[in-house]
């Protein structure tokens, strides 16, 4: 079960991380939005577990 688009591409991102912190909020809803669904996508395929 192949995740559907497991990428995430960001232009810019020299200018929404500085010094290893985010901050761009678009950029963090994005990130948390991902990994969202990268877990539910692991519990899919693994039983519900994760």
């Amino acid at each position: 079960h192949p995740m559907e688009r497991p990428q995430l591409f960001v232009s810019g991102i020299s200018k929404k991380i500085v010094d290893g912190n985010i901050q761009d909020e678009e950029l963090k809803k994005l990130l948390m939005q991902f990994i969202e669904n990268l877990v539910a996508w692991a519990a899919r395929i693994n039983n519900g577990k994760v």
